[in-house]
């Protein structure tokens, strides 16, 4: 497998995307869509060589290049306020992906921009071990959708995994800098461990999504949602019915 942190997360989304000699891909923090984070803007002294170099080498005109063609494993793995590679750019990297790729995220409240510990989620072992040693599986989110009313529901595959518990991650903050979003936690209370949940959103929440938590701790997350796109939300991997 492959995987690498920040900018070497970077590296391994693209690699997961055009090379499938590798089992799997497992990006810590880095992804695509350089341009839409100003902690990049100067990047290179800026300019017109920053340009060429979104235009040429941004990770997002590799995720769904028809002369890649992977289909590896991927598993994100991410924080809330990354001043790096913010949730926004990481979901945006994740809808490029073919709809035949599978996906696990696995996105923490505040998880440090760090070398190992931070940078090393146990989760990234566990998914080397279900590939590798016919270890179990991550959890999988395979559906979540936002019910009129305001109520997220989320269907998941324990794969034989203990679920612990369930939490709800959002933000009601609309700050364009989202590494200074405050966010907070609720308790997932609906929760049916044979594999469905429900909870109910803010109304001014922005940006939000599910995590599950297993028995070790390890943590699985649903789809980002974002409501600054609704209405546009008919992309490959994100259909209107999902």
């Amino acid at each position: 497998g492959l995987t690498g942190i920040s900018c070497g997360g970077y590296l391994s989304s693209i690699v997961g995307s055009v090379d499938d000699r590798f089992r799997f891909a497992a990006p810590v923090y880095g992804c695509g869509f350089y341009e839409l984070n100003p902690a990049w803007h100067k990047m290179g002294g800026g300019g017109e060589k920053l340009r060429a170099w979104y235009a040429l080498w941004d990770a997002k005109n590799f995720y769904d290049s028809p002369a890649g063609g992977a289909r590896i494993p991927y598993l994100w793995c991410c924080g809330t306020n990354d001043r790096f590679y913010p949730l926004d750019t990481v979901r945006r990297s994740c809808n490029m992906l073919d709809r035949t790729v599978p996906l696990n995220l696995s996105l923490k409240l505040n998880m440090p921009h760090a070398h190992p510990p931070a940078g090393d989620p146990k989760e990234i072992t566990a998914m080397a071990n279900a590939i590798c040693k016919d270890g179990k599986p991550l959890i999988d989110v395979t559906h979540a959708w936002l019910e009129k009313g305001g109520v997220l529901r989320a269907a998941f595959d324990a794969h034989g995994r203990t679920v612990a518990r369930a939490e709800l991650l959002c933000t009601c903050d609309p700050n364009p800098l989202l590494m200074k979003r405050k966010w907070q936690g609720a308790e997932v209370k609906d929760l049916d461990k044979s594999g469905r949940l429900s909870v109910p959103v803010p109304e001014d929440a922005v940006m939000f999504f599910v995590n599950l938590v297993d028995s070790e701790g390890l943590v699985a997350s649903s789809r980002i949602f974002e409501r600054a796109d609704w209405g546009l939300v008919n992309h490959p991997r994100n259909p209107a019915t999902d």
